[in-house]
């Protein structure tokens, strides 16, 4: 069945993972992904996210909430940054990019150009880094997000 919904997409991908398995080696770079997976499958359920799919080290989320999208990308990235500082030897960078629009949801996917566009701003986030669309910064507001 097809719908039509405004939705904010999520999308987050691991920088540098193509290196980070051809220099620590598959096993490793896999043990590493699985911990990055833990940790932003947490902060999903606790934003009210849903998981729409994951494509080898990113994940596709969307969420009702424009608000609730930027507080769950903040926490992802802050959880990962403690990850970091108490595990320097698994150390894992993700980009993470937001659009606000409406989306096609079909068969448990998202389709459209709010979702492409979401695509395409988290494919210019460097590690760390929390792109977003100027509609969600119009939808937030200015106030701050924690």
């Amino acid at each position: 069945m097809t719908s039509t919904d405004t939705v904010t997409v999520l999308f987050t991908d691991v920088v540098g993972s193509t290196s980070l398995r051809t220099g620590r080696g598959d096993a490793a770079a896999q043990e590493i992904i699985h911990v990055h997976n833990e940790l932003v499958r947490h902060q999903i359920e606790q934003h009210s996210g849903q998981e729409v799919k994951t494509i080898g080290d990113s994940f596709m989320v969307a969420f009702a909430s424009a608000r609730k999208a930027v507080e769950c990308a903040v926490a992802v990235q802050r959880a990962l940054e403690e990850h970091n500082r108490r595990h320097p030897d698994q150390q894992v960078q993700v980009g993470i990019g937001l659009n606000t629009g409406e989306a096609i949801r079909e068969e448990g996917d998202l389709f459209g150009s709010a979702v492409d566009a979401a695509a395409r701003i988290m494919a210019k986030a460097e590690g760390g880094q929390i792109l977003v669309s100027e509609t969600v910064r119009a939808v937030i507001g200015s106030a701050a997000v924690p």
